[in-house]
């Protein structure tokens, strides 16, 4: 699924600006994020087809992201809570 994985790469990609402490914002994280819980979990699986390998076969794999980004989003803010 062409979208979920497009999706799917985005989020890896704030994961990993989160990871390097970089500043973004968490506003268009959210709206992505809204957006993929929208979608049905097996919304048109496909077929992994040879030339699409790096296709997720549905939502899954994205919402599992987005949790793991969340998780870490909000322990980091725990900590700094816990400092301060």
């Amino acid at each position: 699924m062409r979208v979920a994985s497009s999706s799917r790469k985005q989020i890896q990609t704030i994961s990993k600006a989160a990871e390097e402490k970089r500043v973004f914002p968490w506003k268009p994280l959210l709206e992505l994020a809204k957006w993929v819980v929208d979608q049905p979990v097996t919304a048109a699986t496909e077929e992994a087809a040879p030339e699409a390998e790096d296709r997720d076969p549905g939502w899954t794999w994205t919402r599992s992201e987005i949790a793991s980004l969340l998780a870490s989003g909000f322990n980091e803010a725990a900590m700094r809570a816990v400092v301060r």
